[in-house]
């Protein structure tokens, strides 16, 4: 399990739109590189940006769509969020 640096909240909930918005940012600024889908229907999408990694979690189990990433990426996330301390 990777020690992610840099971890969001940008809904409490399992929010499709708040995933697919969040993405389409990420698209623009960064290449995906997997999109993985589990058998509860929750999808986590990864991308590589700028010699990092972002996660983009859409997560039934939690209930929640969060971000985590090995970089800083405060400029691109919808608001509102909330940052956790790593």
């Amino acid at each position: 399990m990777k020690d992610w640096k840099h971890d969001y909240t940008i809904s409490k909930e399992a929010d499709i739109d708040v995933f697919v918005n969040q993405c389409k940012v990420f698209g623009c600024i960064a290449v995906l590189t997997d999109n993985l889908v589990d058998v509860d229907g929750s999808i986590v999408r990864i991308y590589k940006y700028n010699n990092g990694e972002i996660n983009v979690y859409l997560d039934y189990f939690v209930g929640a769509t969060y971000v985590k990433s090995s970089i800083p990426v405060e400029n691109y996330l919808l608001k509102p969020y909330t940052k956790h301390s790593s």
